[in-house]
């Protein structure tokens, strides 16, 4: 998981992050995707599959829980590094996982029935 410069403009700014899937053998594929996007998949998930299925992790913990941060707060460098580290271990979580992994909300969101051998996807996420 990388970070990109800031995107957007002095009035709308945000931060894309890069994903990149690693599927079997040497192939991979790259994304960009803001943390709203992050978000949306963890409610669509936390709906979707019952607690023993999408337990709540440690990255869960401190990705999604609520936070008193500005907007100011999350342009932080400091503050992006730190998501951006806390984003690798929860889309690991999500690729490690073989359940996780086939449910229709990740496979959408990182773009798996795109790629051939989207089902020997590694948990890995680099940038």
């Amino acid at each position: 998981m990388q970070n990109r410069d800031l995107a957007g403009n002095e009035i709308a700014a945000y931060v894309e992050y890069t994903v990149t899937v690693k599927g079997g053998g040497t192939s991979k594929h790259t994304l960009l995707r803001r943390f709203s996007s992050f978000k949306a998949l963890h409610k669509a998930l936390a709906v979707a599959l019952p607690g023993d299925v999408y337990p709540e992790t440690p990255a869960i913990q401190h990705l999604f829980s609520f936070s008193l941060m500005t907007w100011f707060d999350t342009l932080d460098r400091d503050f992006i590094e730190q998501r951006a580290q806390w984003l690798s271990m929860y889309v690991g979580d999500l690729l490690g996982s073989p359940t996780l992994r086939q449910q229709p909300h990740v496979r959408s969101f990182f773009q798996l029935d795109q790629y051939s051998d989207a089902d020997d996807s590694a948990g890995t996420a680099t940038g």
